[in-house]
């Protein structure tokens, strides 16, 4: 399902000064907008994989930070299309800050 601007107004308008963003597949229809993970979810997925959790860490990381479409919808998305949470996983990570993009620097 594609995100209207009108739908993604209407998220940010319901989560003043929590950056999201709408994440898309590049060969499945399904988007959602998800907001960058807070530290409290950030926590339970990185202890959730340090205990070799990988599925649930996924899993708990994408129910916490997907603010659209409701979970029921969401749910259904994951059930047709198992590895998408996997997916959407990895662009919060990225929101999260991990990614090959930093750079070092001296003087």
């Amino acid at each position: 399902m594609s995100i209207t601007k009108e739908q993604f107004d209407a998220v940010q308008a319901a989560n003043p000064g929590v950056e999201i963003e709408i994440l898309q597949h590049d060969r499945l229809p399904d988007e959602v907008i998800a907001r960058v993970p807070a530290p409290a979810a950030w926590n339970i997925y990185r202890n959730l994989q340090s205990e070799g959790k990988k599925n649930e860490a996924v899993q708990a990381l994408v129910a916490q930070c997907v603010l659209f479409p409701p979970k029921e919808d969401l749910q259904k998305s994951l059930d047709a299309h198992p590895g998408l949470a996997e997916v959407w996983a990895g662009e919060l990570v990225e929101m999260a800050g991990i990614s090959s993009g930093a750079r070092r620097k001296k003087y």
